[in-house]
């Protein structure tokens, strides 16, 4: 907005830069959206509708809500924090009803989500266990993706919180595909970069089953 000059009218300023959001008596507003921030710009006008410059709080970014089911719905829901920026919306807490639309979600997505969004999904899930939140219907798309690609962490766990007496089998069958991840790529003529130690440790999976 530096090329607005003071002196200026309505008409001239929107010739010059767009028709506004919302168009005011002494006020033109503009907003502009990038991803979920909303940036709201105020050019003031005085009593004869000239511009004499920007007034204190002219410009004002605020984070907008999420779309509910969406991960940073889900997150903001069950972690209840949004970091520090200002924010036009309150989700309220986490309910019964939150939780089983998100178990409806991670059912969806599983089987076609990226390795990315799958971890997501996992660790949001990880958290909802952890505060007491389980769903057996997810059990049969959680372990098909587990044992069909390297798992994180957060998967790891929800293996031993949703199958407590078939876990070490199933820890034995991710252990298998790490082991093929890294004779793959010994017979590639490429040097693993973790041995297979250290694959475990990251994984958070058990060294003797």
């Amino acid at each position: 907005m530096g090329f607005l000059e003071k002196g200026m009218n309505k008409k001239q300023i929107i010739e010059l830069i767009g028709q506004p959001a919302r168009d005011e008596e002494s006020c033109l507003i503009y907003e502009k959206m990038d991803g979920r921030y909303l940036t709201t710009t105020k050019i003031h006008f005085d009593d004869k509708g000239i511009f004499n410059g920007f007034k204190d709080g002219w410009s004002e970014t605020v984070l907008t809500a999420p779309k509910k089911g969406s991960l940073d719905w889900m997150k903001e829901k069950i972690y209840n924090k949004v970091g520090s920026s200002p924010r036009n919306y309150n989700l309220g807490p986490l309910t019964k009803e939150d939780a089983l639309l998100i178990f409806d979600i991670f059912i969806e997505k599983t089987p076609k989500a990226s390795d990315e969004e799958w971890n997501e999904l996992c660790e949001v899930i990880s958290t909802l266990a952890m505060k007491s939140y389980i769903d057996k219907r997810i059990a049969p798309s959680l372990e098909k993706r587990y044992i069909a690609q390297i798992a994180n962490e957060e998967a790891n766990f929800l293996i031993a919180v949703y199958f407590p007496k078939k876990k070490y089998e199933l820890f034995k069958e991710q252990l298998q595909i790490i082991y093929k991840e890294i004779n793959d790529l010994k017979n590639e003529g490429d040097r693993p970069s973790l041995n297979i130690n250290n694959r475990i440790k990251i994984y958070q999976l058990p060294k003797k089953l």
